[in-house]
């Protein structure tokens, strides 16, 4: 069976001009250098002192750089990717009406869009993306579609930066993208669904996961999920992040988990016996993403919050036994 859903917490920032990747590739964890039609990648953006601030995806099309980020949160990146921008010729802009997100899951997913199941391959189809999730390719593929559904005569062509007039949608074109997928044996579902398997995977979303200016990176995992470049050489928080690194500084990281009952909210201390040794972050159903002390798996001792048991679940793309081969060692 194969599934599909709107991602409906995310929208789309288009960077375009003929300094855009090098105005990104300071200050971007990840190499803009890979970006291009057949390959996305997964990145953040930090403070100076290495903390967290925002994460999102960026894929190319036509010399158009498309950034998609967390919708709620839109805004704040744009303030703050301008602030960098000078005299670069760049141009930052809300396309969020233009575009919808989804996500296509099941057993051989990438063969419906001809994609090798590789993290960050991408294709284009008209003006359409769509590309294997750079951080994980057991979450499938991800989508960016050209909304025909958006009733104006007048849109931006992102292209040539020239208003051109369209007509108006007919009644076929207004249905939702997702419908030509019906027809190739997709199921759609609600973004929950979705929402739950990415939690499955151990997958941080956003700031929903990681809190702004005090999340480190290679405790969430970034550095795993394809997020971070060693060799782009300089960028923002890069000094701080490279020794956290070599040092061996991290004591703490992010761990799928999977509850007895359903799981708790957010922020929700994980106790081992009487001791406090993690929190819960978001959560579907039995499932939640946690940060917890590697110390603490070290133990044979059970794991719980709010009195309910709790499993960690160990995602194939996560090196648990290299993780807690280091935790053993410094404890």
């Amino acid at each position: 069976m194969y599934y599909m859903a709107p991602i409906s917490n995310r929208s789309v920032l288009s960077i375009t001009g003929n300094d855009a990747k090098k105005f990104l590739q300071g200050l971007i964890t990840n190499d803009i250098e890979k970006v291009s039609e057949g390959q996305a990648i997964y990145t953040a953006l930090l403070t100076p002192q290495g903390k967290f601030l925002h994460d999102f995806f960026i894929t190319e099309r036509l010399g158009t750089l498309f950034l998609e980020v967390e919708k709620s949160r839109l805004e704040d990146l744009q303030k703050r990717l301008k602030i960098y921008k000078l005299k670069a010729d760049v141009e930052l802009d809300d396309v969020s009406d233009l575009y919808q997100i989804g996500a296509f899951w099941g057993d051989y997913v990438e063969n419906k869009f001809s994609l090798p199941l590789i993290p960050g391959n991408a294709c284009i189809e008209e003006r359409d993306i769509f590309y294997v999730d750079p951080r994980c390719s057991k979450v499938g593929v991800r989508g960016l579609f050209y909304n025909t559904n958006k009733e104006q005569n007048e849109r931006v062509n992102l292209e040539t930066h020239m208003t051109v007039s369209l007509p108006k949608p007919s009644l076929v074109s207004s249905i939702l993208p997702f419908q030509k997928f019906l027809n190739q044996g997709f199921q759609q579902v609600e973004f929950e669904a979705y929402d739950q398997k990415r939690l499955q995977q151990g997958l941080p979303d956003g700031s929903r996961d990681m809190i702004i200016e005090r999340a480190i990176p290679l405790e969430c995992g970034l550095n795993d999920l394809n997020a971070i470049s060693w060799t782009k050489g300089c960028y923002m928080g890069q000094e701080l992040t490279a020794r956290t690194k070599h040092r061996g500084l991290v004591r703490k990281r992010y761990f799928p988990v999977q509850f007895e009952s359903a799981a708790p909210e957010f922020g929700a201390k994980v106790t081992q016996g009487e001791e406090d040794v993690g929190e819960i972050y978001s959560s579907n159903g039995t499932f939640a993403l946690a940060r917890l002390k590697l110390e603490a798996l070290t133990k044979e001792l059970p794991l719980s919050a709010n009195h309910n048991s709790l499993t960690v679940i160990k995602p194939e793309w996560m090196p648990y036994d290299e993780i807690m081969q280091g935790a053993s060692l410094e404890s």
